[in-house]
């Protein structure tokens, strides 16, 4: 037993959850993660100072205390240019690889919203016009084949058309709860 199409429901408010779809996030962290690295090559570049404590145990059983202090400097900066250049570019490309991606997740989106506000204005057409022709259609194959003014090859022809309204209804019921389901999806994804 099939039961009978059910619409399904979807909220407009519900595309915000575009931008927090799990692959446009995993983007953003690609950019956060460039942008560490970034400030990694940046903290190459200058100067660190180090200091320490030692001490030393002498065989005359004392201890021989000791320290040191130090600094870095770096001297040859044309690889670190480099890096950081590098560094720049990741970041680019990380940002263009989200702004891409963002931008046709919305023009999918838009275009499955454009769907489904056209699969809605056939269901409404169906509910107020349509639905009234198939079964005034039937209703009048019936009387008219019973009275006999129809042969039987017309009752087919009058009922063949209201059986394709009412296919084309459910084509159509079938094609919005499918829209639906492609726009959770890509919200979801």
């Amino acid at each position: 037993i099939v039961p009978p199409f059910q619409q399904t429901d979807f909220n407009l408010a519900d595309t915000i959850r575009l931008r927090g779809s799990a692959s446009l996030l995993a983007m953003q962290q690609r950019i956060e993660v460039a942008r560490a690295e970034q400030s990694a090559e940046q903290a190459r570049r200058s100067p660190s100072f180090n200091a320490g404590l030692s001490a030393q145990y002498l065989a005359n059983g004392l201890w021989y205390p000791g320290y040191q202090v130090g600094m870095s400097v770096p001297l040859v900066r044309k690889g670190w240019d480099k890096r950081l250049e590098a560094a720049a570019k990741n970041i680019d490309i990380a940002q263009s690889s989200y702004n891409n991606a963002l931008l046709q997740k919305e023009m999918e989106l838009g275009h499955l919203l454009h769907e489904l506000e056209k699969y809605g204005v056939l269901r409404e057409y169906y509910l107020n016009e349509s639905s009234h022709v198939a079964a005034e259609l039937l209703r009048t194959a019936d009387r008219n084949y019973r009275v006999g003014e129809f042969n039987f090859i017309e009752f087919t022809q009058y009922a063949d058309r209201a059986l394709r309204i009412e296919l084309d209804n459910l084509e159509n019921q079938y094609q919005l709860n499918q829209t639906v389901v492609e726009i959770q999806a890509l919200l979801d994804e």
